[in-house]
């Protein structure tokens, strides 16, 4: 009866670790961290609960705005994000070049992937928010749809960005020969799949309404929509 007994325990572990598995590849469920496309462009824990992702091309205007009501309201942000247990992730891609006269767009997003892989991210973006702010947006350029668009951007432009968080020659070449354009393609294929315009915000896998032009207190009452 003993040897009985173990046997059918043993088998009973089996079936539930069977179960436990079944249940697991059924459902596709991935942890937080699974889901992060490059924890380099990721605020937070990744282990936490909620997951928002940011997909953006930094030429299109209400991006650019969005992104500077993160920028001016930085430790604000950070403390929210930490307090309703949420990480961000920023997904850069060039999702205004195909289709549109805003060149810049890939250039743009190349620069960004060239910093990234220099483990500058959060820092070149950060800058070329604000220097395409003070540039053109602070003016009246690149604010909505209907406002004059920035045209004929300095070859050295995002280069000089660069170079005033600390990225070097290696940069430079990076940009020269387009070493990142595979990567910002293959990312704006993907999320071309699933957006529906830039930019777009996916609150726990699904797309939700989003807005940072009227400053930081209405964003949060957008965030909050997504969080369970």
């Amino acid at each position: 009866m003993q040897k009985a007994g173990r046997i059918a325990i043993i088998v009973a572990i089996i079936v539930a670790i069977g179960a436990l598995i079944s249940i697991s590849l059924f459902t596709g469920q991935k942890s937080t961290a699974e889901q992060v496309w490059d924890q380099q462009t990721t605020i937070g824990s990744l282990e936490a609960k909620n997951h928002f992702v940011l997909y953006t091309d930094i030429m299109c205007p209400y991006c650019a705005v969005l992104g500077q009501t993160i920028i001016h309201n930085q430790d604000e942000f950070k403390q929210w994000l930490a307090d309703n247990d949420v990480l961000w992730e920023v997904r850069i891609t060039d999702y205004l070049y195909e289709g549109s006269d805003i060149d810049s767009s890939r250039p743009a997003a190349e620069s960004i992937y060239c910093a990234k892989n220099e483990g500058k991210f959060w820092d070149y973006y950060s800058a070329a928010l604000e220097k395409l702010y003070q540039d053109y947006q602070s003016k009246g350029v690149a604010i909505s749809k209907t406002s004059p668009q920035i045209k004929n951007l300095p070859d050295d432009y995002w280069y000089k960005i660069g170079q005033s968080v600390g990225l070097g020659e290696s940069f430079k070449d990076c940009l020269d020969t387009h070493a990142t354009a595979e990567a910002v393609e293959d990312a704006t294929a993907k999320t071309a799949k699933v957006v529906s315009g830039m930019p777009s915000v996916f609150y726990n896998g699904e797309e939700g309404a989003i807005d940072g032009t009227r400053g930081w207190d209405i964003l949060k009452t957008y965030l909050k929509t997504g969080l369970k």
